[in-house]
């Protein structure tokens, strides 16, 4: 049975999510000449854990003008048998501001709190016995 989309969240974020920007311009004249024209790369880094966080952060680098900027996006997993550690509004806010594909909705619904009972019953060896004309599985 699929999670729903609401599995795959938590309700309050422990582990912050981080969003590092990398901006790239051109480099100005280096007094050795050596590197001249060559691209220089700016990164920043920021720790949200909050509604309020994120959604000024996001107005904020959309009031930006600078070309050539990539958004890395890092959302923890507590554990394999968690969900990601970011709240459903959080989630939808990034994929609007950011204007991301509906196809990492389906990324997303591999993160849920995981059941030992079923996950066990997924995941027993395949044997087989065999007794004459009797075969057990």
């Amino acid at each position: 049975m699929a999670p729903t989309q609401q599995q795959c969240f938590v309700e309050d974020v422990i582990e912050p999510i981080r969003i590092c920007n990398v901006t790239r311009s051109p480099a100005e004249d280096d007094d050795d000449g050596g590197n001249e024209g060559a691209t220089k790369f700016k990164q920043q880094q920021h720790a949200i854990t909050t509604f309020d966080e994120l959604s000024n952060y996001l107005e904020e680098i959309q009031s930006q003008s600078v070309e050539h900027i990539h958004h890395f996006i890092s959302i923890c997993q507590r554990n394999s048998w968690r969900p990601l550690q970011i709240t459903l509004p959080m989630f939808e806010l990034i994929m609007e501001k950011l204007s991301l594909n509906n196809s990492l909705r389906d990324i997303v619904s591999c993160f849920y709190t995981r059941n030992m009972n079923v996950e066990e019953v997924f995941c027993m060896p395949y044997t087989e016995r065999r007794k004459g004309s009797v075969v057990g599985v």
